[in-house]
């Protein structure tokens, strides 16, 4: 297989062995680069995590790894954006969702809450790896916005726990109540709150 890292081309062996020196190889170039691996294109597939394991999966028929890399500025910057993008677009599915918890409680809306959850741990999540880079604070405007939005994401985590227990009771009514008064302005705070970069 080949490894493409800008002009440069490396074949590695199909096999665990070359898998790992493959994958030494792009450490390699992102420590020397000082960036940071943004994305893989292997075979024209692009795989955002869990590299390892997707190329460890696909080893025997691997023609073509290419590596993309970014600036930490450049990182934050897409999180961010697909922060505000999700919390723009989730606003009124949780409206939904809420009045759905008040009528007629399906699988939709299951699937609806199941989603908001996991979407709700992408935000935590990349909010803390965001949070743990070196730097941050000479990447983004206003580093006390940041550390604002940090507690709002915190904050909307800490609600979305309560509902928990009103699940348990299948109290619905509990479930619509929490999020539409308590979940709902959160994400408005939030989506006000999300910092901009220098």
């Amino acid at each position: 297989m080949q490894l493409w890292i800008g002009d440069t081309i490396t074949e590695f062996e199909n096999s665990e062995k070359g898998l790992k020196m493959l994958l030494e190889a792009v450490e390699k170039a992102a420590d020397s680069s000082g960036l940071i691996l943004s994305h893989m294109l292997v075979d024209e597939v692009a795989v955002y995590d869990e590299h390892r394991e997707y190329l460890e999966t696909n080893l025997e028929n691997i023609q073509k790894v290419q590596v993309e890399f970014q600036s930490i500025g450049e990182l934050v910057q897409s999180i961010l954006i697909s922060a505000a993008a999700y919390l723009e677009r989730s606003i009124p599915a949780v409206e939904n969702l809420a009045e759905s918890f008040y009528t007629d409680v399906n699988t939709d809306t299951w699937q609806n809450l199941s989603d908001f959850l996991e979407g709700l741990q992408w935000l935590s999540q990349s909010t803390e790896a965001m949070d743990d880079l070196p730097g941050l604070a000479d990447i983004v405007e206003d580093y006390e916005k940041w550390n604002i939005y940090c507690q709002k994401v915190r904050e909307l985590q800490a609600i979305a726990t309560e509902l928990d227990e009103p699940l348990q009771y299948t109290d619905y009514v509990s479930v619509g109540d929490l999020l539409l008064y308590e979940v709902l302005p959160q994400m408005r705070e939030l989506l006000a709150a999300v910092p901009s970069l220098k």
